[in-house]
């Protein structure tokens, strides 16, 4: 019998895994259009931004997700602290 990897998780959780991917992906792109980074991504990769431009797109991307309801907490803190 063929040993299973530690990190299987059974039937269909690739489909789930692969479905969640696309989200993140799609996630990215809309905030790299949205932050004038789309051009610079198609002509270099997400490896040719600098860390300050990738800090700004995950930044973007968690603004996405609570808009669109996918995290519910709010931020740990306040910009007047």
């Amino acid at each position: 019998m063929a040993k299973r990897s530690r990190n299987f998780q059974g039937p269909g959780k690739l489909k789930a895994d692969h479905d969640s991917q696309r989200l993140r992906d799609g996630l990215k792109w809309e905030a790299a259009q949205q932050l004038g980074l789309s051009e610079k991504v198609q002509e270099f990769g997400w490896g040719g931004l600098s860390a300050k431009e990738t800090g700004a797109i995950g930044a973007w991307v968690i603004r996405l997700k609570r808009e669109r309801g996918l995290i519910d907490h709010s931020p740990t803190r306040s910009k007047d602290e």
